[in-house]
């Protein structure tokens, strides 16, 4: 087998690999050591960004902007680090938030959230490739009963199971993935590990490059949704929440081209 010592290799490559060895281990110890929110943008999209609303802003593109929205009437605001959606109705339908961008408009994501509700409500979600204009949205919900579903809306294709997870009771973890023509949905303790198998697997019969988000649906009067951060990811994030690793610093660049982050203060990666 013929193989190529890098010291016969030419001073141009070395001098390629001395500043993306250089540039990746700057970032990484920087990550690591300043406790701050990371925004990461190669130059195929969003790598990964994690809000947990620290600063007081959702909209503040620190590190992205959330877009709001309400079928019914809501009041979305950032509470002692959480984001707030809280009904000003008798019963809002829907209220979410999406995160705004082209770098967001993705097809294979992995979406996180720390949530909970305060009052009645009949659930919270993700939901991913939403475009509008149509119905191709994949929404992953937790139910106040404890029930769970993925359902694909276009083809109202819908998996579900019975859980013991009371998200008016306690937090609760949630995690949809999107890979390919899969979609899966995740749902734990804070305190635990992500399962080893997800609660749901539906297989998806259309895939688009759509929108990310995050919601509640059937919302009383006063009630509120608690999201403690949200996360979004190219690949499935595995970590536990307030664990670095899930940056996945090899997904900054992975085909060598120029990358742009920023740093934030005042949230936590």
């Amino acid at each position: 087998m013929k193989t190529t010592s890098i010291t016969n290799a030419s001073p141009i490559l070395h001098s390629k690999l001395s500043r993306g060895v250089i540039q990746y281990l700057v970032l990484a110890c920087f990550i690591l050591l300043s406790g701050f929110s990371v925004r990461m943008v190669s130059a195929e999209g969003i790598s990964v960004v994690k809000d947990d609303f620290e600063d007081g802003d959702f909209r503040d593109d620190a590190p992205v902007s959330w877009v709001t929205g309400t079928n019914g009437r809501a009041n979305f605001e950032c509470l002692n680090g959480d984001l707030v959606i809280t009904s000003t109705a008798d019963l809002t339908p829907a209220a979410w938030v999406n995160a705004q961008g082209a770098d967001y408009q993705l097809q294979d994501v992995s979406a996180r959230t720390q949530v909970r509700l305060a009052g009645q409500a009949d659930r919270v979600l993700l939901w991913a490739q939403g475009q509008l204009g149509n119905t191709k949205w994949i929404t992953a919900a937790l139910e106040s009963n404890g029930s769970v579903f993925i359902q694909h809306r276009a083809s109202n294709l819908r998996v579900q199971a019975q859980t013991d997870f009371r998200v008016a009771e306690e937090d609760v973890v949630l995690q949809l993935d999107v890979v390919g023509d899969q979609a899966t949905f995740y749902v734990w303790h804070p305190n635990d590990s992500i399962p080893d198998e997800p609660q749901l697997t539906l297989e998806l019969p259309e895939i688009q490059a759509g929108d990310i988000g995050a919601g509640t649906q059937g919302v009383s009067l006063d009630t509120s949704a608690i999201f403690r951060y949200l996360w979004i990811s190219c690949d499935p994030i595995t970590g536990t929440e307030g664990d670095s690793a899930p940056l996945s610093l090899a997904r900054i660049n992975p085909r060598g081209d120029a990358i742009s982050f920023a740093i934030q203060d005042g949230d936590t990666a």
